[in-house]
């Protein structure tokens, strides 16, 4: 419990990795994914977020359903994606749904 109210990086960095090692070993591996951003339009404007466009910018964009399926697709066909995962800014004008 003390580890995890440390703000000692480099400790909870270490006991970390010992860990890891502990349970799995010294294998890596990793998922073929894509990183499929479904829109570019937000009005959250956060000051670290250079990928976000406001509402009715040129170089704004929202992707079809038929776009995203059709992205989806491709990386399949091409990689074998076993995972999608889905980003994008807060877009007014798309429901949560």
């Amino acid at each position: 419990m003390r580890l995890l109210e440390s703000d000692d990086v480099h400790l909870m960095g270490l006991v970390s990795g010992h860990l890891t090692r502990k349970q799995f070993g010294k294998k890596a591996s990793f998922v073929n994914n894509i990183i499929l951003n479904y829109t570019n339009v937000c009005i959250t404007d956060c000051k670290f977020c250079a990928f976000y466009r406001s509402p009715g910018a040129d170089d704004s964009y929202t992707l079809t359903l038929d776009q995203i399926e059709s992205r989806v697709k491709t990386a399949w066909d091409m990689f074998k994606i076993r995972q999608v995962l889905i980003q994008g800014g807060h877009n007014p004008n798309l429901k949560i749904e």
